[in-house]
């Protein structure tokens, strides 16, 4: 038998993901979240101005699904193929080395920097690049205090709003 590798580690989770062939259901909750991320993208549009935010809920409420769910509803963008979102998941004891990789691997991009300023860099050049409207991190619960600079550092260069998802 042929055994599919996953390109991706997030696509070995198996605890936060629906059986196969499940629709997610659309509960009052991830509505509110699809609705509250939908505001985060246009806010920037509308008011020039972008924002952070930080979405939270008890350990399996769905918070990870939701995610999912969102990511799921939107359309790649025709004059790029990328999508408006993307989400990038902190790993236990995450570097912010290792966080910087994530917005650039998910983007594509070439992450051949060789310290976290060049990662800093790259990775802010491909959210750039993307034209990224909203960047989701989930298991914001795991971020330390490096972790959470880089995104902040991110946010500032790039103007593209951040929603940090995770534990209260």
């Amino acid at each position: 038998t042929h055994r599919m590798i996953p390109e991706y580690a997030d696509d070995l989770d198996f605890e936060n993901r629906l059986p196969v062939g499940q629709a997610p259901i659309l509960t009052q909750s991830v509505q509110r979240f699809q609705a509250g991320m939908a505001f985060m993208m246009q806010s920037r549009e509308q008011t020039g101005y972008a924002t952070m935010g930080v979405v939270t809920g008890d350990a399996g409420v769905g918070k990870t699904i939701a995610v999912q769910t969102y990511l799921q509803s939107l359309r790649p963008r025709a004059y790029s193929g990328f999508p408006a979102c993307v989400s990038i998941k902190v790993s236990p004891r995450s570097t912010a080395f290792a966080l910087a990789k994530a917005p650039i691997t998910t983007l594509r991009g070439d992450y051949s920097g060789h310290n976290i300023y060049d990662m800093e860099r790259v990775a802010t050049e491909a959210i750039r690049r993307s034209d990224l409207d909203l960047v989701l991190v989930d298991e914001g619960d795991w971020l330390n205090v490096e972790s959470f600079e880089l995104l902040r550092h991110l946010f500032d260069r790039t103007g593209c709003p951040i929603v940090i998802v995770g534990l209260p």
